[in-house]
């Protein structure tokens, strides 16, 4: 480890750059302060999986798995994956879970594509009676309403 002096000495602080191979490329050097070596981890994103059925408007159903849901819906109703989805215009997100694990995202994928079809609009309509697309707000502008506080 190098030690780097800087303006701030005085102050009880040292600029420290390391040279750790395995730490290099993944971890940022910080200040350390009173000899107390401090890493800055990385921001990393936390990891989901979902598992989505999506329909049309003659309630055709698709199930399948995701890590992005957001870039999967976008590339459904854009069309940019040729196949079931776009040739039954499959575009409106019904229902989706959410999951940490993939492992678990993906046997519940394979236990709902099991359930017979009367089973998934069961679901989907526990949560969401009128079929609406759930992610019609996604990528819409926030709009914010003022309601002032009274006396």
């Amino acid at each position: 480890m190098n030690v780097i002096p800087s303006k701030c000495e005085g102050l009880g602080f040292l600029l420290v750059a390391a040279t750790v191979p395995a730490l290099a490329e993944t971890q940022v050097p910080r200040i350390a302060r009173d000899d107390k070596f401090v890493w800055k981890a990385p921001m990393r994103e936390e990891k989901r999986y979902f598992v989505y059925i999506m329909s049309n408007p003659s309630k055709t159903l698709y199930t399948r798995l995701t890590n992005s849901i957001r870039r999967r819906v976008r590339e459904h109703k854009q069309k940019l994956i040729p196949g079931f989805a776009a040739k039954y215009n499959i575009t409106r997100l019904v229902y989706f879970e959410s999951f940490e694990d993939v492992r678990n995202a993906i046997e519940r994928e394979k236990q709902i594509k099991a359930w017979t079809r009367a089973k998934r609009v069961t679901r989907i309509e526990s949560t969401n009676p009128k079929w609406d697309d759930l992610s019609r707000e996604w990528d819409q502008p926030q709009t914010f309403r003022f309601v002032p506080k009274t006396a």
